[in-house]
């Protein structure tokens, strides 16, 4: 895919190793996961065992398999169906499918910000850049990494990166893979109506407005499905947080420049040293993007607009989703890390020309943002990770399953629904 008008040409080879590269270190990352049942998947491997139709606001023989159960306040069709194909394919086999298929969109994920990005600011090196910063995701963690319920984060995190570029594909297939892009996580993800609102402006004032008319209307309709199962079921409770409490926890998402591979973290009350730094890194941040957009809006009024929308985009995605929940939550650093360094990482090869030069730049400037998390988290006391997340639900599936079935016994055969210790919510049946 490349966008239509654009003067960059990405040769074939960068296609190939950015898509390589982005498959070897999700699967990588992953590796455990494809042995474990994860947190959440539990409640869609169940129903899609013994399904209980509870439709929020879809009823009757409209979803017959109860695809378009609400959970946690909104529809995940993708996981459910997933969820039926892979425990009808190999019941075994169901956690290394979902680590598969999770290695394989996450990897999606990277390569369509690299086409979005590299297109938009017409440098190659841009897209590079920002989809090595998605392969380095702070949140694209194990867990995140083997969970069906957890594939929304990196489809909606290339909804948004598309959809504030105006990236328009010139072939066929590559606007019908945009085009189920959006409608699929139009059915999964509830945020996708901050990237209905980013399509809608983009349709307002962008030039390419029949493409993104298009993707505006394959999100817009499904979603209407995810706002009648809103209204059609109990509110979620959600803790009331004072408006300090709000603030504090978006202070901490300073995390959401800091690969992976170089944060720590605690569990602790923030000090007050940890506060100054938390805001010292704000004022920084937000200084260093206005100097960036100051010296671009001369020379490239293009850039200078993409840098400004990448970064508020991160920012609203960052805010509603604290304030929605009433914390901050590891997973919601995905779409705000991918739009921040998508941003830098265009502002950076728009401002330094020379190649080693920019190369010198962005090794130093990972490193300085490194040494500050191993500095300040300490001080912050901000751990994303819980341990309650760092767990797997159920650990090693082989053998939890061949203590489920030599629990069962001879009963698998009367197919009564009796489960066992092991996996109390699993009927007998389903262990043949």
């Amino acid at each position: 895919m490349s966008t239509a008008g654009a003067t960059v040409s990405i040769s074939r080879r960068a296609h190939v190793i950015v898509l390589t590269t982005a498959l070897v270190v999700f699967g990588y990352r992953g590796w455990d996961a494809r042995s474990w049942l994860m947190y959440l998947d539990v409640v869609f491997v169940k129903h899609a065992l013994a399904p209980e139709i509870v439709h929020g606001g879809i009823r009757g023989a409209l979803d017959p398999l109860g695809l378009l159960n609400s959970f946690s306040g909104y529809i995940h069709l993708v996981a459910r169906t997933l969820a039926e194909v892979f425990t009808s394919v190999s019941f075994d086999l169901t956690p290394t499918l979902t680590w598969m298929t999770a290695t394989i969109v996450w990897a999606g994920a990277a390569w369509i910000v690299f086409l979005a990005i590299a297109s938009a600011s017409q440098s190659t090196s841009a897209g590079v850049a920002a989809a090595g910063a998605v392969m380095l995701h702070p949140a694209s963690n194990i867990i995140l990494l083997g969970q069906l319920n957890a594939l929304q984060w990196p489809m909606l995190l290339a909804c948004t990166i598309v959809a504030v570029t105006g990236h328009r594909p010139q072939s066929t297939w590559g606007r019908w893979l945009l085009i189920a892009l959006f409608v699929a996580t139009a059915l999964n993800a509830a945020l996708m109506i901050l990237v209905i609102v980013v399509l809608t402006i983009g349709f307002l004032f962008d030039r390419s407005r029949r493409f993104t008319a298009l993707l505006l209307a394959v999100s817009a309709v499904p979603f209407i499905l995810q706002i009648i199962t809103y209204f059609g079921q109990e509110a979620r409770q959600v803790k009331s947080r004072e408006f300090a409490d709000l603030v504090r926890e978006l202070l901490y998402a300073f995390q959401i420049l800091v690969p992976g591979s170089l944060r720590n973290g605690v569990s602790a009350a923030p000090s007050q040293v940890g506060m100054v730094l938390l805001v010292l890194f704000w004022l920084s941040l937000i200084g260093g993007l206005v100097f960036a957009v100051s010296r671009l809006r001369r020379e490239m009024p293009d850039h200078a607009r993409l840098v400004v929308a990448l970064a508020a985009t991160g920012l609203v995605f960052l805010a509603v989703s604290v304030v929605l929940n009433g914390n901050l939550n590891h997973q919601y650093l995905v779409v705000p890390y991918g739009c921040f360094w998508s941003a830098c990482a265009v502002a950076c090869t728009a401002l330094v020309r020379h190649p080693a030069t920019r190369l010198i730049g962005q090794i130093a400037a990972i490193t300085a943002v490194g040494i500050f998390a191993f500095g300040a988290v300490p001080q912050v006391g901000k751990h994303l990770h819980d341990p309650f997340f760092i767990q797997p639900y159920i650990g090693e599936w082989s053998s939890t399953l061949e203590s489920a079935r030599v629990e069962c016994g001879d009963r698998a055969e009367t197919e009564l629904v009796l489960g066992s210790s092991a996996l109390p919510w699993l009927p007998c049946s389903a262990l043949d």
